[in-house]
């Protein structure tokens, strides 16, 4: 209305702001991971994954309330629970980095 061109429309950078908009991205591109506040569900992605694994929520930014469980984890219900109450959670396989840091982009 006012002449500016817009590049991103509105709802797609909503679908975006969250974690599980990744669950769209072809899994040849991403971690493996899975979006979900069953705990029976986080647990059987754990267990079967090949790696420690990271759970983070789904809004959020900067290594915030992430952290790392693997199958050897000590009372990961209670972790969960404690840190992140009963939230949907992002639940991916880790990612070794030959750097610190991470960046979530999507084109």
């Amino acid at each position: 209305a006012r002449g500016v061109r817009v590049v991103n429309a509105p709802g797609h950078l909503r679908y975006f702001a969250s974690k599980s908009s990744l669950v769209s991205v072809d899994p040849e591109f991403r971690p493996a991971m899975v979006v979900t506040n069953e705990l029976q569900q986080i647990m059987e992605f754990v267990n079967n994954s090949p790696a420690d694994c990271v759970a983070k929520p789904l809004f959020g930014s900067r290594g915030e309330n992430v952290i790392r469980i693997g199958k050897s984890t000590r009372d990961i219900a209670s972790r969960l629970e404690t840190t992140f109450g009963n939230s949907t959670l992002v639940v991916q396989q880790f990612v070794e980095a030959e750097h610190p840091g991470d960046k979530r982009v999507v084109v």
